[in-house]
């Protein structure tokens, strides 16, 4: 679930909900002043990007299709493998930085491959790598994406872990 790169590791876990995480930076003296001054700057940050950011989880085929494909607006899409690996989660906490930068610019969304009805999707349509895979960001231009105006169009590969 977490991805531990060595010991002793500090970590943050926000809501399964929002799949938030951060880790303590290794090289930073582990100082209880020092972790409870990072923990709550992080805390503080969670609460801000909780109010700010907007983050939609597409839970169909057709919701994805109609938010992303059929407005005209810029989006960032998420695709991960889940959203409770370490790399999801982390996938996770920086979207909501991604949403609350980019507020009033463009959406930012995730799609759950691990979720039944979207495997078509992002193995065949979309053709991530097989599970278990690193969480991939789309960016979808702003303007018709429909297929009509843009066929066969699915984003552009923004950032591969």
């Amino acid at each position: 679930w977490f991805t531990v790169g060595s010991y002793p590791t500090l970590m943050l876990v926000g809501s399964a909900e929002r799949g938030t995480q951060q880790m303590f930076s290794q090289k930073d003296s582990k100082g209880v002043d020092k972790i409870v001054e990072w923990a709550r700057l992080i805390a503080s940050e969670w609460r801000w990007l909780y109010s700010q950011a907007r983050m939609d989880t597409f839970k169909s085929v057709e919701h994805y299709r109609e938010q992303v494909l059929g407005s005209t607006d810029m989006w960032f899409v998420i695709f991960t493998d889940g959203v409770h690996c370490g790399p999801c989660r982390t996938a996770m906490t920086n979207g909501l930085r991604l949403s609350a930068g980019v507020a009033g610019l463009a959406q930012v969304g995730v799609v759950d491959c691990e979720e039944p009805d979207m495997g078509e999707l992002c193995y065949t349509t979309l053709a991530l790598p097989a599970p278990p895979h690193q969480p991939q960001v789309r960016v979808f231009r702003v303007g018709p994406k429909d297929e009509a105006a843009a066929p066969g169009y699915n984003g552009e590969l923004l950032y591969n872990a």
